[in-house]
Parts: structure tokens; sequence; C-alpha cells
């Protein structure tokens, strides 16, 4: 009963302060007794409930933003790996000129952009000009080639894989 009646001290206390501070700052004050300290609990929980809601929109537009990135680098790791097969195929044609894939410049363009909508960054391919070209002008280089695509496959496999965490974590938060 003594812990009951010290934790009925304390919120009177806090009551009696919030009270205070809004009787300085807006001019009222909630009258003693259990209906005043009912309203101004009430008036504290639905502040709270805002936060809470505007901390919630603040998450979730983050864990939206990490989706967004991860699914853009997972299109440019599938247009990479398709550059690159395409590179591979054409390694005996003459005159060909390899291309590659712009994307990592572009997505730490857009993270220095507070505005940029991720879900629309798209990786593009280009065409490198000073490269050695041998004595039929073609410039691939099958060893760089494959180099290229082990190191894309596993980007998109650690892409995947971190896609696959946020989900499981958003799953698991939804379960407690």
């Amino acid at each position: 009963m003594k812990k009951t009646r010290g934790y009925v001290y304390k919120i009177r206390t806090i009551i009696k302060f919030i009270n205070e501070e809004l009787s300085k700052k807006c001019g009222f004050w909630f009258k003693n007794g259990v209906l005043g300290d009912i309203l101004l609990i009430g008036i504290i929980i639905a502040q709270l409930s805002c936060k809470i809601v505007s901390i919630w929109n603040a998450l979730m537009s983050k864990v939206n933003e990490i989706f967004d990135i991860l699914g853009a680098g997972i299109r440019a790791a599938t247009v990479r790996q398709k550059t690159i097969a395409n590179n591979v195929a054409n390694s005996q044609t003459p005159d060909y000129r390899r291309f590659d894939v712009k994307f990592h410049d572009l997505l730490a363009d857009a993270m220095d952009n507070k505005d940029a909508d991720f879900s629309e960054l798209t990786p593009e391919i280009l065409q490198p000009n000073e490269t050695i070209v041998n004595s039929e002008g073609n410039d691939v280089n099958i060893e760089m080639e494959v180099g290229n695509m082990v190191k894309n496959s596993l980007q998109y496999k650690t892409y995947v894989k971190i896609l696959q965490k946020k989900y499981q974590q958003i799953e698991s938060a939804i379960n407690i």
C-alpha cells in the first residue's frame, strides 16, 4: 500500500507541475480533483500519441528509403550482369567496344541530396572511351569481365540478403 501511495504522490506532483506550466503558458488551470487530473492525463496521453505517430512515420519513411535503395541496387546489379554477359558474348566480335554500368556514383549523389527519390534511381549504361583495344579493334578482356561478373554477383547477393533481413525485422516487429 505504501508503494501505491508513493506512486500516487509522484503522479500528483507531476500533474501539479504540468498544471502550473499550462497556467503560465496558456492562462488556464485545471481544477484540483480527480476529474481535472483525468482530463490532464488525457491531454498528456494524446500528446504522447501524436509524438509516437510522428516518430513511427519518420521511421517508416527511413525503412521505405532503405527498401528503395536496396531495390535500386538489385536493379543495377541485374543490368550490370546482362551488360557483362553481352561483353563476354562479343569478346571475339571485331571492333566491338565493351559497355559498363554506372550506378555507385549515382547512388552517392542521390544520398547527398535530401530530396532524392531512390525508387527512381536507375543505372546508366555507358561505353568507356579510354580502353586498350586488340588488333581487331575489340577492347573486351575476358579475365576482367569474369572478375566483374563475380564481383557483381556478390553485390547482388548482398543486396538480396540485406533485403531479406529487413523483411525479417519487420515481420518480427509485427509479431511482437
